[in-house]
């Protein structure tokens, strides 16, 4: 017998998962600042890069497969909520990097605070071995989107 895919009910449950997904972090950090995902993505892609080199626009674009004028925008954003600080290089004034601020350090920390609580709660309410299979099937959804990709 062919396994029928129903993708209304894929599209519903993940339409749900992200809703639900949401409401179940709380009310605070990035959900009280009203950031979306792609502000918390470069923010976080920042503090990744910050760990080797200095941030730029395109080293963030690049980290997150998004197109440089995206990433600009956000990075706008970001920065009229001080979350964010352009910084001119001295030795290349082409050049302009980009720091997380003391409140964006704090707002990204209680974020991943916020998620690995999340992440916890989901390992507590399908235990351990679901939770296993969780991580594989998610790493060959990963595995086939970047055969997808290529």
């Amino acid at each position: 017998m062919e396994y029928s895919i129903d993708y209304k009910e894929i599209f519903e449950l993940t339409r749900r998962y992200g809703r639900l997904k949401s409401k179940s972090l709380g009310e605070s950090g990035a959900q009280e600042k009203c950031l979306k995902g792609a502000e918390l993505a470069v923010m976080f892609a920042i503090q990744h890069i910050s760990l080797a080199k200095k941030a730029t626009t395109s080293l963030v674009a690049s980290e997150l497969m998004m197109p440089k004028s995206q990433v600009s925008r956000v990075l706008n954003a970001l920065e009229s909520e001080e979350l964010i600080e352009r910084i001119n290089s001295k030795t290349d004034r082409r050049a302009v990097y980009i720091i997380l601020t003391e409140k964006g350090k704090a707002l990204l920390l209680e974020s991943e605070n916020n998620y690995k609580r999340f992440i916890n709660y989901i390992y507590e309410s399908i235990g351990q071995s679901d939770f296993e299979q969780l991580i594989r099937i998610l790493k060959k959804v990963e595995d086939a989107l970047e055969d997808c990709r290529d």
